[in-house]
């Protein structure tokens, strides 16, 4: 494997847009990678061309992804540099919601995450739904392309695309919490430890070296990094941390990141200790 900042110098003249890596494989697929990260580009900024400027609430979580994967790299060993050129490879196609006086009541939240090291792609989609009858039910899925394929990956229409394994969406987890007294919370991890080491290598690559990429993130940044990009990012406790006795204080327990944005909040407050114990035993 060797070192680089951009992809191969002999896609240069045929892909005049450059993407700094943090390293590349060498791969017969870079050409399908420059190609479909053009293409994904060109589509998002059509996006945000024709985006309404009274749809506050979609340019607010999509904010809030920014934010999210920004704050999962600040807290990894990578460089400034380093984290920037992760950061620009996730592109967030939809952040769309559906709210009321009492908050959130429907919402999907898809990103597209280029891998920096090797010609491939991961996405993870994010849904939140109020269910009568049932509360809130919070499901999330990855897939992954590697190598990516030669035909144009599509940006998905949720609400015609079936979720299930024969599409290659797997799920990480699915949640519904109780609306009342009188019900029990319903709370699936699906997440496999052979499932993030998979994922980790595909956006990383191998941790073979003390400053190689895969060294310097870890299983959990990595599982964290997916879910911010799913506009969940979230707090682990740090067990170093003198606890202060007051409820703001972020570090005292698992949770959402509220500092990545305090108005779309998912309820789930009372699971998040299940959430980050799957999180630590998978990544163990």
């Amino acid at each position: 494997m060797s070192q680089s900042t951009s992809i191969p110098s002999s896609l240069s003249s045929e892909n005049p847009l450059k993407y700094k890596l943090l390293t590349h494989e060498d791969s017969p697929y870079w050409e399908r990678y420059a190609a479909q990260r053009t293409r994904d580009e060109k589509r998002l900024q059509a996006q945000e061309d024709s985006q309404s400027i009274y749809d506050m609430r979609s340019e607010e979580l999509t904010e809030q992804v920014e934010k999210g994967v920004a704050a999962i790299l600040a807290g990894t060993k990578l460089s400034g540099d380093q984290q920037k050129i992760v950061a620009d490879a996730v592109i967030n196609f939809e952040s769309s919601a559906e709210d009321d006086e009492s908050g959130i009541t429907d919402a999907t939240v898809f990103s597209r995450i280029f891998s920096p090291t090797k010609p491939s792609v991961v996405e993870v989609l994010h849904r939140y739904i109020f269910e009568l009858g049932r509360g809130y039910n919070i499901r999330m899925f990855y897939r992954a392309y590697d190598p990516l394929p030669a035909s144009d990956l599509k940006v998905p229409n949720f609400r015609g695309e079936s979720l299930t394994q024969r599409n290659g969406w797997m799920p990480i987890l699915e949640a519904h919490p109780a609306d009342d007294d009188y019900a029990d919370d319903i709370f699936k991890w699906k997440l496999s430890s052979t499932d993030v080491r998979k994922l980790h290598a595909i956006l990383f690559g191998p941790s073979t070296q003390s400053n190689a990429p895969g060294t310097l993130v870890t299983y959990t940044d990595t599982l964290r990094l997916l879910m911010a990009a799913a506009r969940f990012p979230f707090r682990l406790e740090d067990p170093n941390h003198q606890k202060s006795g007051d409820w703001r204080d972020e570090k005292f327990s698992d949770g959402q990141m509220f500092e990545c944005g305090s108005e779309a909040r998912w309820r789930v407050d009372h699971l998040y200790k299940k959430i980050g114990d799957r999180i630590r035993e998978t990544c163990r």
